[in-house]
């Protein structure tokens, strides 16, 4: 039990949080909800959306310069800006911001504490260089992910698959049945998938579904092949079909689908 709160703790210090990559409000822009249009074009060209704060701090809003053209300057801030907007929490993982980032097209997030007070900004480019190096920033391997992926050899695939690995199951993958467990299966096809868009050059990869069908079990001690062939690519989204063979006879098939975050 100790044991495993020890590798617990550990994992949760290896996964990078908006906390440890953000801009504190020390050091960004901020304009207050009673400023003008003039006021706002008085201040240096921000490089992301400007938040818009109350005396107490609190955020509001953000501002764009989309938002003032051909407004007069004395129309107040409150008026025109963008009420309500995607905002992030210091706890929160970058993957997940990320995700959200790409998904919306935002250069920026405001990071606010549960009371809505501003703590700073985190940008896209912030959130992406880290994601970069956390692939090599882990020295443990203290996850299920990390355990199944340590057991996946590559193999050279014959056409029309693109990408194969293999791994041989151990007692630790197996269920109550002694067959391999349908989770960590699916997490061996997420490994496979993840570490072969890596070999391409696709470095930040998010799989968003995998539907799996298995055919039979898998027996312990069997030499499992995955074989995955491309079924669309696109700069920020793949498909991909996947064969799992046993000991050379088929026992399940996926179909996976991946968001690559990439900076731009």
């Amino acid at each position: 039990m100790i044991n495993r709160a020890l590798s617990d703790q550990a994992i949760k210090q290896d996964i990078l949080t908006v906390a440890a990559i953000y801009t504190p409000l020390a050091q960004i822009q901020t304009i207050g909800v009673e400023a003008t249009v003039g006021d706002y074009l008085l201040l240096p060209d921000p490089r992301y959306p400007l938040p818009v704060v109350t005396r107490n701090g609190r955020l509001v809003g953000v501002m764009r310069p989309s938002l003032v053209g051909g407004k007069k300057p004395t129309v107040p801030i409150e008026r025109l800006m963008q009420k309500d907007p995607q905002t992030v929490k210091p706890y929160l993982s970058v993957t997940a911001v990320g995700h959200t980032m790409q998904d919306n097209g935002l250069t920026a997030m405001p990071v606010v504490d549960d009371s809505w007070n501003l703590l700073g900004i985190v940008t896209r480019n912030a959130v992406f260089s880290s994601l970069t190096g956390i692939a090599h920033s882990r020295e443990l391997s203290n996850t299920i992910a990390d355990q199944v992926s340590a057991q996946l050899t590559a193999i050279t695939p014959q056409p029309p698959y693109v990408g194969g690995y293999e791994l041989k199951t151990v007692p630790a993958m197996t269920n109550s049945l002694g067959t391999m467990s349908f989770g960590v299966l699916a997490e061996a096809i997420n490994g496979c998938t993840t570490r072969y868009l890596h070999d391409t050059g696709r470095r930040n990869v998010l799989v968003e579904g995998l539907n799996l069908t298995t055919f039979r079990p898998i027996q312990l001690e069997s030499v499992v092949t995955v074989l995955l062939r491309e079924l669309e690519m696109t700069r920020h989204d793949a498909t991909l079909d996947v064969d799992v063979l046993s000991d050379g006879v088929q026992v399940a098939k996926a179909i996976v689908t991946c968001q690559l975050l990439e900076r731009n």
